[in-house]
């Protein structure tokens, strides 16, 4: 849109070449693209197959033009028990047959005849994951969404260590060490030389992945945490080794999972400005906020006078809210609002 590529179709995984290139020269020649019904219309079903549009459809590359059907819609079965992809390809042979032979017909396009659109499938049945990681597959990168935007407020406000940082161990030590992320793939699984079950976790979040060893006990304990598609709550603390200093361990206390604490972690929010620096547009904005979005966090302001050298502490009686990254990322735009969570 606008000349801006947000990223290459040839980029896609399953997508070749010929099939970006006929979707280009089509785009070039005739316009825009209306709808998936309008590509198929109009695109070389060879040089773009099904496989293709699979490829395209799962990555998120029909969402603009086609925004009332979901991703996993391509795959479904409708009531005719029509697999979609299948269908929509049949039919775009359909039309470009039928629009080939009424051109060469005495009558032109007037002889086509109505060729009804197949029907779309149910849909809604892939979780937020699972769209995304296939996203992700074929295009390399979470593009539209990452699966942690639903638990942004925990990773930004209350972890302290990021996954990237696991790797340098002995940074961390001494330091009580709170992660949040998502496993993201099925735990490394074995036995020592003497015996001792152990397990190795993958969790991720925006910055990267870090790798968690459990053994004995411990990995027996708390392994039904980690099944892939689980966002944990991790705190741990970094030491050095009983027998060999030079080497560090990351020591779990508590695992939680996040969808289960979401709610409940932010028991208030304290927002102190000074008496000045209250706009009109400041004050709308978060009466807005409010009425939006109701929760069980109490909202409480701290007015200060810098002249009259006194604090006004002020909370919401009417008004628990639910606190979101929208409105931290709000506070600190405007630069003069001070907050603090409980």
């Amino acid at each position: 849109k606008n000349g801006d590529i947000r990223f290459g179709l040839c980029a896609i995984k399953g997508v070749g070449e010929n099939a970006v290139q006929c979707i280009i020269e089509e785009r070039e020649a005739n316009g825009p693209f209306k709808s998936v019904f309008d590509l198929v219309e109009r695109v070389s079903l060879t040089a773009c197959n099904r496989k293709n549009l699979e490829c395209l459809a799962f990555a998120g590359a029909f969402d603009e033009i086609q925004n009332d059907i979901f991703r996993d819609q391509y795959a479904g079965t409708n009531s005719k028990g029509e697999q979609f992809l299948e269908a929509l390809v049949r039919y775009g042979n359909l039309y470009q047959n039928d629009k080939a032979n009424a051109t060469n017909s005495l009558f032109g396009e007037t002889e086509m005849a109505e060729i009804p659109k197949p029907e779309v499938p149910v849909g809604g049945n892939w979780s937020t994951l699972e769209r995304l990681n296939r996203e992700r597959d074929l295009v390399g990168i979470y593009l539209s969404a990452h699966p942690l935007d639903d638990y942004a407020l925990i990773l930004n406000e209350f972890c302290n260590t990021k996954a990237a940082e696991i790797e340098n161990l002995q940074a961390l030590v001494g330091r009580k060490v709170t992660l949040g992320g998502v496993v993201s793939e099925a735990p490394r699984t074995g036995f020592t030389k003497k015996g001792s079950p152990y397990g190795v976790v993958k969790i991720e979040d925006y910055s990267g992945t870090a790798e968690l060893f459990f053994m004995g006990d411990e990995w027996i304990k708390r392994q039904s945490y980690f099944i892939p598609g689980n966002f944990l709550y991790i705190k741990g603390a970094c030491q050095t080794r009983r027998w060999d200093e030079t080497k560090y361990d990351f020591v779990v206390n508590s695992i939680e999972l996040m969808p289960e604490i979401k709610d409940d972690m932010v028991k208030s929010i304290t927002l102190t400005f000074d008496v000045m620096s209250l706009t009109d547009e400041i004050y709308s904005t978060l009466i807005d906020y409010t009425e939006r979005h109701p929760g069980k966090s109490k909202l409480i302001f701290k007015i200060r006078d810098f002249e009259q050298e006194f604090t006004l502490e002020l909370s919401s009686k009417t008004h628990d809210i639910e606190v979101l990254p929208e409105l931290i990322e709000y506070i600190k735009e405007t630069g003069n609002i001070e907050y603090k969570l409980n």
